[in-house]
């Protein structure tokens, strides 16, 4: 991790998305009729979930890494290194693609600051949505007893994301990366690729900031832990 700026594990990834879709038009389906209980994708007694936030171009990359390291379960289907992130992103790469297509049904994307708005779905899709979560979390992770969650994106709607996992029985405490906001604006504009053409520092800035409120509260009344990323890289092993 030595000397490699905290974007080097937090870039989002390029490829168009694929697989689930949390489409509109699932809204008027009738929801599946719940599991017999000792059939149900759920959590079994004792399971514990590390939720790391935080904005991208934090460092939330380089935590979900070292948390693994410790101990922690990654997702079967990490995503991989791409360029500015040599060493991996380490997160679910199909939850970060559903993420990514539920934004777009809500009019927004990863660079939006502006708040999702979850109440243009309907009762119905809302739930579909909570549905899905569950099961790929249940799909990457199964029945290991300590997990770790890294996705930037579900900072942005982290209380329907923490009420999922209580609901499937998952013990959930959180890690909220924190970077230099000035540092992360200056990392995220470096990449054009990604990096919208037309949004300035002002949006970069308000997104940082869209982040970390919407983490801090929703992460109150569970464990946690602000972690700056200028300590990790300076000290890893403490």
């Amino acid at each position: 991790m030595d000397g490699q700026d905290a974007g080097d594990f937090d870039d989002p990834p390029r490829a168009r998305p694929k697989g689930r879709t949390p489409k509109a038009s699932r809204a008027h389906q009738t929801p599946p009729a719940a599991l017999p209980e000792e059939e149900s994708e759920t959590a079994v007694a004792g399971q514990k979930c590390l939720l790391i936030l935080g904005m991208h171009r934090s460092g939330t990359s380089a935590f979900a890494r070292v948390t693994s390291m410790l101990g922690a379960a990654l997702p079967k289907s990490v995503m991989g290194a791409g360029t500015g992130n040599e060493t991996g992103h380490w997160e679910p790469v199909r939850l970060a693609e559903y993420n990514d297509r539920l934004f777009a049904e809500l009019g927004s994307a990863w660079y939006d600051w502006t708040p999702l708005d979850f109440k243009r779905l309907t009762l119905t899709s809302r739930e579909i949505i909570k549905s899905d979560i569950a099961e790929l979390v249940h799909e990457d992770f199964g029945d290991a007893k300590h997990i770790c969650i890294k996705e930037p994106r579900i900072s942005r709607f982290a209380d329907i994301f923490i009420d999922v996992l209580q609901k499937q029985n998952y013990e959930v405490g959180t890690l909220i990366a924190f970077r230099n906001p000035l540092d992360v604006i200056d990392s995220l504009l470096k990449r054009d690729t990604v990096w919208p053409f037309g949004h300035d520092r002002t949006d970069a800035a308000l997104l940082w900031l869209d982040h970390m409120l919407r983490a801090e509260l929703a992460s109150r009344d569970l464990p946690r832990a602000f972690v700056s990323y200028d300590a990790l890289m300076a000290d890893p092993v403490s």
